[in-house]
């Protein structure tokens, strides 16, 4: 009798434990992802995963609202297919990404549609990278910073740096390389802030701007120097992001 009931306690056992996550499918967190449009020139645009649409009609400098969950496709399958699509339909960009487990993704078109012959490098593009939005203590705020920037024609883009005015400032990044993105931990409250060439002189853009304490902010520095329209030359970008805990 106790061997028998020894062998329904393990069965009953290994039936929990089954059902519990471990790898099963109950395990797997779903990634969120974010799209934003910070191309100057290629008007409203669509996201679209495999083929499907995600995210129509973004604006340049608009983005979703917050964050969107999505399936976990991982790399035996190649990820998910991502491309960007004009208003008219046509596609100006594809990339085959696999979005991690458990992790908070921004999507950002930039570069030129219409770039200048032998400036391949100012094409227009896409760039994926994680955030973490888990809320700083105390009363610092998070900024991740972007570098969507492109110079005018003739003339290559350099890295950039977003900091305090000044020659000492209290807040700085390193030197952004284009389509890449550095993190600050700053105070929150009122502030002033550049962009600007990293090493070099010469002022990008100029903000003010107010961060909440606990807050995560996606800042975007975008635009083309030297740009006829207005709408369109360089310009800093403050985008608020859902916390976690």
């Amino acid at each position: 009798m106790l061997r028998k009931l020894s062998i329904i306690a393990v069965a009953v056992s290994a039936l929990v434990l089954s059902g519990c996550g471990g790898s099963g499918n109950g395990s797997i967190i779903k990634p969120e992802l974010m799209f934003v449009n910070a191309s100057p020139d290629a008007g409203s645009i669509t996201y679209r995963l495999n083929d499907e649409v995600e995210a129509a009609g973004l604006a340049y400098s608009a983005n979703t609202p917050g964050f969107v969950e999505v399936d976990f496709e991982g790399p035996d399958v190649d990820g998910y297919d991502v491309s960007v699509h004009s208003a008219g339909g046509a596609e100006l960009a594809r990339q085959a990404i696999v979005f991690n487990q458990n992790s908070d993704n921004v999507v950002l078109a930039h570069g030129l549609v219409n770039f200048a012959a032998g400036e391949e490098l100012k094409r227009f593009r896409f760039t994926t990278f994680t955030v973490d939005r888990e809320r700083p203590v105390g009363s610092k705020a998070r900024l991740i910073v972007v570098h969507a920037l492109e110079r005018g024609t003739g003339t290559s883009t350099p890295a950039i740096r977003f900091q305090n005015p000044g020659d000492i400032p209290q807040f700085q990044t390193g030197g952004i390389q284009s389509g890449t993105t550095s993190t600050l931990v700053v105070d929150s409250g009122p502030s002033t802030w550049i962009a600007k060439r990293d090493g070099a002189d010469g002022t990008f853009a100029t903000a003010n701007l107010n961060f909440v304490a606990g807050g995560v902010y996606l800042i975007i520095i975008s635009g083309v120097e030297g740009d006829p329209v207005a709408a369109n030359q360089p310009k800093i970008t403050a985008v608020s992001l859902p916390t976690v805990l």
